[in-house]
């Protein structure tokens, strides 16, 4: 989590890198998460059309 309002207000500087590991794992588990809400045709990517 962030940070809460009484660190902010006692002046504590935000680690950009606190983050990192969740953000790499959460972005790890988004694909496995989309797709568990597709119906059987969409589930198999090679019967979507693709783009021109």
């Amino acid at each position: 989590m962030g940070f809460s309002p009484d660190q902010v207000l006692n002046g504590d500087i935000p680690d950009k890198h606190r983050f990192i590991e969740q953000i790499k794992e959460a972005a790890a588990k988004r694909p496995k998460i989309n797709k568990q809400g597709f119906c059987d045709p969409c589930s198999d990517q090679s019967t979507i059309p693709k783009k021109k």
